[in-house]
């Protein structure tokens, strides 16, 4: 046999007393929880404005002539409407291309091999078209 010695306030005399309880004597019961309504809930919080959603765009870089569909769902490439730079770099470790870079966007490598054009002619890699991008003409 358990004993459980503790205290307790009693509710008629508002005093604390001694408790004495044997565990074994114990029934439990589960208790019915009572439903809470929105009417019954009292908060002094004020209400929160909501926070303004940040949407996030992926802009392909200046160097990449195609990607693929940004839903995925085609499995095509599409064309950069930013292609204006060919790429003229490729990372010696990873093999990825790039422009101007000092270091590979993919694997942060340091070391690259120089491409030309006829490289990338034999790759199928377009050139963009030098006119195909606005300029604006300086006074």
């Amino acid at each position: 046999m358990t004993k459980v010695i503790g205290k307790t306030v009693c509710t008629d005399c508002n005093k604390e007393h001694d408790v004495e309880l044997e565990l074994n004597d114990i029934e439990l019961t589960q208790l019915k929880t009572p439903k809470v309504t929105a009417a019954t809930i009292e908060t002094n919080e004020t209400p929160q404005e909501p926070k303004p959603k940040i949407k996030t765009e992926f802009k392909v870089p200046s160097y990449i002539p195609s990607a693929s569909c940004k839903n995925g769902s085609c499995g095509k490439n599409h064309k950069n409407k930013n292609y204006q730079n060919a790429p003229n770099q490729k990372c010696e470790n990873c093999g990825q291309f790039s422009f101007n870079a000092k270091s590979c966007p993919f694997c942060n490598n340091e070391e690259f091999e120089e491409i030309d054009r006829e490289t990338l002619e034999d790759l199928g890699i377009p050139i963009p078209d030098e006119h195909d991008h606005d300029h604006e003409l300086e006074d």
